[in-house]
């Protein structure tokens, strides 16, 4: 039991919106694209089916606007 507890708690997942710090925690060399906010269903639903972690990082000065972050 202990060890499902330590495994759930080191959220394995692998694909799906993610966080930011999760990202970056990794290591890996992180790419972004800028999107429009009501494109960001589309592309959650597209990552999902491809098997892409992703962060979503929205911009308070522009709110029709998201930066996208994934690994590459």
């Amino acid at each position: 039991m202990a060890l499902s507890l330590a495994y759930a708690k080191e959220n394995p997942k692998v694909k799906g919106k993610t966080s930011l710090d999760r990202l970056l925690r990794e290591g890996k060399e992180l790419k972004i694209i800028a999107l429009q906010s009501k494109d960001v269903g589309q592309f959650k639903e597209l990552a999902k089916q491809y098997g892409v972690l992703f962060a979503v990082i929205k911009d308070k000065a522009q709110n029709e606007k998201v930066d996208v972050m994934f690994k590459a």
